[in-house]
């Protein structure tokens, strides 16, 4: 569900939750206001991954911070290296999804013994600041969480084009795997990509409209249908006889967060 608040104001949203095999998804869009405080430079990235191939697709840069602790909460750091192949398979969908008309490029940080110093339903302090002195153009959150398993939102924050999605790490709920994986990533980055590229015509419920357009999929759920996310992602998702989405060449046409050509 997209929400929009007024300036400077954090809406913590009460997010719609959806049964994806086993598990529960919780997603939603919320809008964060602008941060003005300093933060320190974000360390050099502990390994990047990126699309193969799509030489010439737009690219979008990602920073994707993974927290291990927050307060008193923690999970494995042993679990980075399932986070890091998951960002892989995301970032090979995304050049597949498009048809090559965008690539992905994503710095991740390994955060150590830093703690996440958010509280579990509000973006990081430093969101802003980030995402600027990365010049990225999303930036992704993964942190410990004491709520339910595969929750995940996206905050916008007003006046900028980059916008950033958060994984929460259940430490009650299967724990020792990788939450934030491929299709759920993809999940969040689809409402950065709805939000940046607003001029597109996107089909009725946007990134949440698989049902609605007849996307059914047991295996994967209403929220995470790849089939849908891959028509939506390519301008095929048909609605009262036209095709809608995001056609693989109107990615370089509108341009990328951090250097946007028509928004």
């Amino acid at each position: 569900m997209a929400v929009r608040v007024p300036l400077k104001m954090r809406l913590l949203v009460a997010c719609l939750g959806v049964a994806i095999s086993s598990a529960l998804v919780s997603t939603c869009a919320v809008t964060a206001p602008e941060v003005l405080a300093e933060t320190p430079d974000p360390p050099a990235p502990t390994v990047t991954v990126s699309t193969p191939g799509c030489a010439s697709a737009a690219t979008w840069r990602i920073g994707y911070r993974v927290y291990f602790t927050s307060g008193e909460l923690s999970f494995s750091p042993d679990l980075f290296e399932a986070l890091v192949h998951e960002a892989g398979e995301f970032a090979n969908i995304v050049g597949e999804f498009s048809e090559c008309g965008l690539r992905v490029e994503i710095d991740i940080f390994n955060m150590g013994d830093t703690q996440y110093k958010a509280g579990n339903d509000s973006g990081a302090p430093d969101e802003v600041h980030f995402v600027r002195r990365g010049g990225y153009d999303g930036a992704f959150y993964v942190f410990p969480y004491s709520g339910r398993a595969y929750t995940g939102w996206t905050s916008y924050t007003t006046g900028e084009t980059a916008s950033s999605s958060y994984f929460p790490h259940s430490v009650k709920q299967n724990r020792d795997q990788a939450q934030a994986w491929s299709l759920f990533l993809m999940h969040e980055f689809l409402h950065q990509v709805v939000h940046f590229y607003r001029h597109v015509s996107w089909p009725a419920d946007d990134v949440h409209g698989a049902i609605r357009h007849g996307y059914r999929s047991s295996e994967y759920g209403e929220f995470v249908n790849p089939n849908y996310f891959r028509d939506l992602m390519s301008g095929k998702v048909e609605e009262d006889g036209k095709l809608l989405g995001i056609r693989p060449e109107q990615y370089a046409y509108y341009g990328v967060p951090s250097q946007p050509l028509r928004y």
